[in-house]
């Protein structure tokens, strides 16, 4: 996982928001930061939304221009919400991709299903890993991306079909499914 990469991400959006999952005693066992559609899990390392702005190069007098939050959530109701461990669907990509808006978009989906995630590889990109998973979060499919054990990083899908606000782009899903050559 690269933190700067992160920062920089969190700079362009003008927003730094890190969540503390804590357990019942108010200790931090974990840290994520959140990014629009993304979540990455950076340990626990002590970080706050203030200390990511200034590892992102942002001074003093700037950080009244940028949004900073700084949460706890308590451990069962972060996993909660969290994708269940027996959710694991191994994810296939497909060998092309899109162009939305000048956005690159990789598409992932589960071997066989008819789901297809497209994914905006921006927000890959501060991952090292290549261990992509697609697993449920509150009922809907997402794609988490696992650095051995555990989750690196949780991302949405981007909203390349057009079934709430994106571009709308009719028959593309269902043509992408039927096509069977595409997915490795």
């Amino acid at each position: 996982m690269n933190l700067k990469k992160i920062a920089g991400m969190c700079k362009s959006a003008g927003s730094f928001h890190v969540t503390n999952v804590v357990n019942d005693g108010g200790e931090v066992t974990d840290q994520w930061v959140i990014l629009g559609p993304a979540a990455y899990r950076v340990d626990n390392m002590g970080l706050t939304a203030n200390m990511l702005a200034r590892f992102a190069g942002i001074k003093g007098d700037q950080l009244d221009s940028y949004f900073l939050q700084d949460e706890s959530r308590e451990e069962a109701d972060w996993m909660r919400d969290f994708p269940k461990q027996r959710k694991d669907m191994e994810a296939t990509r497909a060998t092309l991709g899109l162009i939305i808006g000048g956005r690159e978009i990789r598409l992932y989906r589960v071997y066989g299903a008819e789901d297809i995630l497209p994914i905006d590889t921006d927000y890959l990109a501060p991952l090292e890993s290549k261990d992509y998973f697609v697993r449920e979060m509150e009922g809907k499919p997402v794609l988490a991306v696992k650095e051995g054990m555990y989750i690196a990083a949780v991302i949405a899908p981007y909203d390349a079909f057009g079934e709430k606000d994106g571009v709308p782009l009719p028959g593309l899903k269902t043509a992408l499914v039927e096509v069977t050559g595409i997915w490795r």
